[in-house]
């Protein structure tokens, strides 16, 4: 393959760290809208080389931080030194509490989870309530909320800049049927007694179809 560049070429090179200073590696450095992207070594230098001269939007993103965006001027020869800082995206806390339907009181042991930009979980106390700290703000997250004996809930949740509380979930209780059920009258035939076995409380539903053929 020849790759053919009509006219000079530059460079653009530089260094990536944090607020503190501190080297970032695996930063992905691009020109928006074109092919160039390379990413930081393990001291936070890059170099983009043989690079048509252009004006160009460099933009610097980790994930974990603010994605941060330059724009340049690189003309025939130039070797261009281009260092960024990026910021550190913050973080709030997600709290919460799980009560159940059929008795309003706290659920013990639920479990909560999130997924989006990235995954979090948590459980709740004895008082049915949760915190899930560090949850990047900015983004909207899904949730599956699952306890025993109850239908499991999900959604979706913004979490802005401040700390997001969801609220008192209330998670439906899961009915089961009674089995072994008997009836058996007495001597007047004026009453009768049913008795039968209590419904699993930590039963789980399954539905499965017969069309596929594989079960």
């Amino acid at each position: 393959t020849l790759l053919v560049m009509p006219g000079g070429v530059g460079d653009i090179m530089g260094t990536v760290t944090a607020a503190s200073g501190t080297p970032l590696a695996d930063v992905t450095v691009s020109l928006q809208d074109t092919g160039y992207t390379t990413t930081t070594n393990a001291s936070g230098q890059y170099s983009l080389l043989n690079v048509l001269p252009e004006n160009y939007t460099m933009v610097f993103s980790k994930h974990g931080y603010i994605t941060y965006t330059q724009n340049i001027v690189l003309e025939e020869d130039d070797e261009l030194v281009v260092n960024a800082t990026l910021q550190p995206m913050p973080t709030v806390n997600v709290t919460g509490t799980i009560t159940a339907s059929d008795t309003g009181a706290p659920i013990n042991g639920a479990a909560i989870s999130l997924s989006g930009y990235q995954a979090y979980s948590a459980t709740t106390n004895a008082a049915g309530t949760f915190t899930i700290p560090g949850v990047y703000s900015g983004h909207t997250y899904g949730y599956i909320i699952a306890a025993n004996g109850y239908s499991v809930m999900d959604g979706t949740i913004d979490v802005g800049t401040t700390n997001h509380n969801m609220g008192t979930i209330v998670l439906a209780e899961m009915a089961f049927s009674p089995t072994g059920i008997t009836a058996e009258a007495n001597q007047t035939n004026t009453a009768v007694t049913l008795t039968w076995v209590a419904p699993n409380p930590n039963g789980i539903d399954l539905v499965e179809g017969f069309e596929s053929t594989v079960y």
